[in-house]
């Protein structure tokens, strides 16, 4: 009854085999099972499975349970721990079965639309699984496919799997829970076999199951290596040093599997304190940024190993950090320079003499001060170099370099250059424009002399600069620049009239203008017009001669006149008369 744990009292069926029995119930009650001759009662109902909760009939055969229900065929084949219903949807003649009989190949069943049956064949062929593999122990296989289907049954397939780590024919035992045509098997630490079986799920038990091939995976034992490889290199520099990353030299050996590998560091000294770095799980290892001398070495062990005994080891890298100390001397600047206002831009300094007397690497900064070479100092910014180009100034101003070591947190303890002056003078113009010279004539074209700097331009501070100016109106009116003309002396060219010239002269300090320029005398180059002459003169010789006949050399008696200019002559000749067919008479240039 419902007090031993029977789901009602209203009990449609029983069924009874060896010390298990199957008791049907009406209402909400299902199906109750007891496996200690009714001592006690599991129930099971529409959630675990059945199609109904009144169960009218109930069979067992070995693990497969049937349940004829007010909705349809439940059947079990795990003893009852769930259920698979079957209805008029699956062939039943209807959803209510009233009774139910099953053998070793038949099912019956009662049901309100009349006699059910069904044959169970089971599978032929236990199809083929795929596929054998290989690896180092601990060892995760791909999951194994169902490269072909079990085949000849009838009805729903059902499968387990069996594994063995004797040999591919002995020692198979069940997988748990491995009702499935495909298995993943979890890591391996040994070789180990696998087959599948298929039965029909009308079946009673696993006899008759046909098998599949058996699939071998070939786990290799996991070994630490027996050397622990070189690593490179040793390095040294000056504090705060960051050394070249560690490299590979000679690579680890002697193991099976795949390798792990840990980083131990110690600041004490090559073999004692050493200790492991957090996250150095690489072959390599960067080891930034070191302050003092520090050791380093390396640690690897097979993967398949749960801690680091018998984990082999490197050789031992030494990194030599050397202290960090500001030089003794600042070194000398060069040039302290003159320069006229409002603009000297100085040729940039240079370091004459390098810092020296410390370890490390130099930083510098500049400063100067427009006070004096001793005080009112500032700091000028992004002068980080050991040169400085001041650019344009427009006061006299000091300038001086200090000098640290790049590790030092702040600029106390560093060392002074010397000073430089660098002194800028206020900018005049000349008071005097000097003299040119000289004045000149001639015949149109005249090219005269070039002119020049008798007397230079004075009075003025800083370079000067020149300009000619022109006129050909008078001493005094209608100058104009000449292009170009930029320079102490001038040469005009050749002229075809009177002009006049004089110089114009300021420093380059000055403003864009020539106003306040100083002005030279003014030189007249007088330009005489060119006319020729109006008598061709008397020339006279030997008027005649045996042939052949060579006449004395004719002369000028009376010279050509009426002329301007210098006089050019040529010569003519004819053998016709003395008035037709002259023609003239090469290189004939003389009176």
């Amino acid at each position: 009854n419902t007090t031993d744990g029977l789901a009602s009292n209203f009990v449609l069926s029983v069924y009874a085999s060896g010390s298990t029995i199957y008791v049907g119930t009406f209402g909400d009650g299902g199906l109750s099972i007891s496996t200690d001759g009714g001592t006690s009662f599991t129930n099971r109902t529409v959630s675990n499975g059945l199609g109904g909760n009144t169960v009218n009939g109930v069979y067992a055969l070995g693990s497969t349970i049937y349940a004829a229900t007010s909705n349809g065929l439940s059947i079990s084949i795990d003893g009852g721990a769930t259920f698979t219903n079957r209805t008029a949807a699956n062939g039943l003649g209807s959803y209510s079965v009233s009774g139910i009989y099953a053998s070793a190949t038949m099912v019956y069943a009662a049901t309100a639309g009349g006699l059910s049956s069904c044959l169970c064949t089971p599978p032929t062929s236990g199809g083929t699984i795929a596929m054998s593999q290989s690896g180092i122990s601990p060892f995760n296989p791909a999951a194994f496919t169902s490269a072909v289907a079990a085949s000849g049954q009838s009805g729903t397939l059902e499968y387990k799997w069996q594994s063995s780590t004797t040999s591919n024919a002995t020692g198979f035992g069940d997988i748990a829970s491995s009702n499935t045509a495909t298995y993943d098997a979890p890591a391996l630490t040994q070789t180990t076999w696998f087959k599948r079986f298929a039965r029909s799920s009308c079946s009673s038990d696993w006899t008759g199951a046909v098998e599949s091939n058996v699939l071998k995976i070939t786990v290799t034992p996991c070994t630490n290596p027996t050397a622990g490889g070189t690593i490179a290199t040793a390095q040294s520099g000056i504090n705060p040093f960051n050394p070249v990353a560690f490299t590979i030299s000679a690579a680890v050996s002697g193991q099976t599997g795949t390798i792990e590998f840990k980083w131990q560091s110690s600041t004490t000294n090559n073999t004692t304190g050493f200790s492991d770095i957090v996250s150095s799980n690489t072959a390599t290892y960067d080891a930034g940024a070191l302050t003092q001398t520090t050791w380093f070495k390396r640690l690897a062990r097979g993967s398949c190993f749960s801690d680091w005994m018998g984990a082999v080891e490197s050789n031992v890298l030494e990194i030599t950090i050397i202290p960090c100390i500001n030089p003794t001397s600042g070194g000398t600047i060069a040039a302290a320079q003159t320069g006229f206002s409002p603009s000297f831009n100085p040729a940039a300094f240079t370091s004459a003499v390098a810092a020296s007397g410390h370890s490390g690497t130099l930083e510098y900064k500049w400063q100067s001060s427009t006070t004096s070479n001793s005080a009112a100092f500032n700091d000028i910014t992004s002068s980080n170099t050991a040169t400085y180009d001041a650019g344009a100034l427009t006061q006299t101003t000091w300038f001086k370099r200090l000098a640290r070591v790049s590790c030092s947190s702040d600029w106390m303890g560093a060392v002074e250059s010397n000073v430089l002056e660098i002194t800028v003078t206020d900018c005049y113009n000349p008071t005097s424009g000097g003299t040119i010279s000289a004045a000149q004539s001639g015949f149109s074209p005249f090219n005269p002399a070039a002119f020049t700097s008798s007397v230079a331009a004075s009075g003025q501070t800083g370079t000067l600069e020149y300009k000619w100016q022109s006129s050909y109106t008078s001493i005094g009116l209608g100058f104009t620049d000449i292009a170009s003309s930029n320079s102490a002396t001038y040469d005009p060219g050749s002229l075809t009239q009177t002009t006049w010239f004089k110089r114009l002269a300021r420093v380059n300090c000055s403003n864009s203008e020539w106003i306040g320029a100083a002005v030279s005398n003014v030189l007249e180059v007088t330009v005489i017009p060119c006319s020729n002459p109006n008598d061709g003169g008397i020339i006279a010789g030997q008027p005649s001669g045996t042939s052949p006949f060579n006449p004395a050399a004719f002369t000028s008696i009376y010279a050509a006149s009426g002329e301007t200019g210098i006089i050019e002559y040529k010569w003519q000749l004819s053998s016709t008369n003395n008035t037709t067919g002259f023609s003239d008479i090469a290189s004939s240039n003389a009176a």
